[in-house]
């Protein structure tokens, strides 16, 4: 081993080849391009944080007009007819069936409550 190691650095001495850097050199261009691949990445992150937000309008859902209200207990009444537009917390018991016959029960058994006519159910 020896032997062939010795041959191969005369070798090297006799094409006059030396190498352009030396390891150290190498090593101080890799932390080199490491610190500046990891700026780029910094301030292109930051600049993605710092950035406006994007504007979502056609996500908003805009009511089409506020209608003047008071709330009387558990309800918030329109102040123009009297009709309530939002029922809180109502706790009422319904017979077990399938969705649709609960939530009718509840509407014809609130019937007056809600001012509402049978017609407009169907």
């Amino acid at each position: 081993m020896n032997l062939m190691a010795n041959s191969l650095n005369d070798l090297i001495l006799e094409l006059d080849y030396l190498p352009k850097t030396t390891f150290s050199e190498d090593r101080d261009m890799k932390k080199i391009n490491c610190l500046f691949f990891l700026m780029i990445l910094a301030v292109s992150t930051l600049s993605a944080f710092i950035a406006k937000p994007a504007n979502h309008t056609q996500l908003e859902i805009i009511p089409e007009k506020i209608l003047p209200s008071r709330v009387e207990g558990h309800l918030r009444i329109e102040t123009a007819s009297g009709i309530p537009l939002a029922i809180y917390s109502p706790n009422y018991t319904v017979s077990p069936a399938d969705p649709e016959t609960m939530a009718r029960q509840y509407l014809n058994e609130n019937q007056a409550l809600l001012r509402h006519f049978q017609c407009r159910l169907e």
